[in-house]
């Protein structure tokens, strides 16, 4: 047999950390993305999706007309068997949005499963045992309702589940519904296709998270598997596919501005983008007064450009710049700062410095203590 494997849909995300704009760009293309699943599954002649979780990115608050664009978009392929249960995130609680829609309007293509349930699907040789969840956090693994007794004949034993197998630090949390490792083949399972993570993962040669189908972050590595399994007890052969179904690019930049550079950087941001590209551009470096002051005008001009902005550029203020701000107290104490930066590696010979190390680079640090103050005191006058 043969289907699709995919989970972490999470339509209806919010994206906060974008502009209005390409917030409406990324939830759309989220949509095109899964249809893009299903136009694969088609031409691939592939019966069968299983869906694990999460196709929401908040089922208690989201409105009707998400869980409608999902259920047309799934009634537009009659031809395909789709298997749905919910994750922590659209979990079936009272009042969720899957319980505001009448069973009605879902379409005959989609079982859309809000208890365990085992299904039986004799004409594709294979048996599924859904696990949805019912609350957003549990102790206790969905799938425990398994039992090997329920497993007799020839079918394919297919776990659907939504989970977090304990295998690293980062990647399991004791009450994000945990899965024991090894629980696929304890089990008795051919294949166990789970959701939750949002980058695909291999747990062992029968488990699997595919990730999210489009990506949310920077950091996701996205998933959509076309799984084969020959027959009961065949390990099944898996391979991502998502290059052919995902649309946008996400893109890392590390940008060390100086002085000289700072034209080129107002040329690149002016430049069409690709509308299919999101950038994140990490930005350092240090500027005089005047050049930080260019390089935050072009920081405003084009904060609503489809980039995510890390800013990490430091001012590098002259001995002037630093006076003029400061007053009273503070201003004898840069000038003591300066008189010791001034004395280069001589800067030992004062007394108090006597015991410095040599690992120590002192004009650093005293650099990084005029810098603080003049941010101080740049920060209080709102310059």
């Amino acid at each position: 047999m043969e289907f699709i494997h995919t989970a972490d849909w999470h339509l209806d995300n919010p994206f906060s950390s974008f502009d209005p704009e390409t917030r409406a760009k990324l939830n759309e293309a989220r949509y095109e993305s899964v249809q893009m699943i299903f136009e694969y599954a088609r031409k691939e002649s592939i019966p069968l999706v299983l869906c694990a979780g999460d196709q929401l990115d908040d089922g208690q608050f989201a409105e009707k007309g998400v869980l409608f664009k999902l259920l047309e978009l799934v009634s537009g392929y009659p031809d395909i068997r789709v298997v749905m249960i919910t994750g922590n995130h659209d979990p079936n609680l009272s009042g969720t949005v899957y319980s505001r829609v009448e069973n009605r309007l879902f379409p005959a293509n989609l079982l859309f499963i809000n208890e365990k349930r085992v299904l039986t699907m004799e004409d594709l040789d294979a048996r599924i045992f859904a696990a949805p969840l019912s609350r957003k956090n549990g102790t206790v693994n969905p799938l425990t309702f398994i039992r090997a007794g329920e497993m007799k004949g020839g079918l394919i034993n297919i776990g659907l589940g939504h989970g977090s197998v304990a295998i690293a630090p980062g990647k399991y949390s004791p009450d994000d519904f945990p899965i024991e490792p090894g629980f696929a083949q304890s089990a008795g399972l051919d294949y166990l296709a789970l959701g939750h993570f949002h980058s695909f993962l291999k747990i062992d040669d029968r488990t699997y998270y595919p990730g999210t189908h489009e990506k949310l972050t920077f950091d996701d590595n996205c998933g959509v598997l076309r799984v084969r399994i020959e027959g009961k007890g065949s390990l099944p052969r898996v391979e991502n596919v998502a290059e052919k179904t995902s649309l946008f690019s996400w893109k890392t930049r590390n940008l060390v501005l100086t002085g000289s550079s700072l034209e080129s950087f107002k040329q690149e941001m002016e430049g069409a983008k690709p509308d299919n590209v999101v950038r994140k551009i990490i930005l350092s470096g240090m500027l005089d007064v005047e050049q930080y002051n260019f390089y935050h005008d072009i920081l405003e001009r084009f904060k609503d450009n489809r980039d995510m902005i890390e800013d990490r550029v430091r001012i590098n203020p002259d001995e002037e710049s630093i006076l003029n701000l400061t007053d009273g107290f503070m201003t004898g104490v840069v000038k003591r700062l300066l008189e010791l930066k001034s004395q280069g590696n001589d800067i030992r010979t004062f007394p108090g410095l006597e015991e410095f190390s040599d690992d120590i680079n002192a004009e650093e640090i005293i650099d990084r203590a005029l810098l603080d103050v003049f941010e101080f005191y740049r920060e209080r006058e709102g310059t």
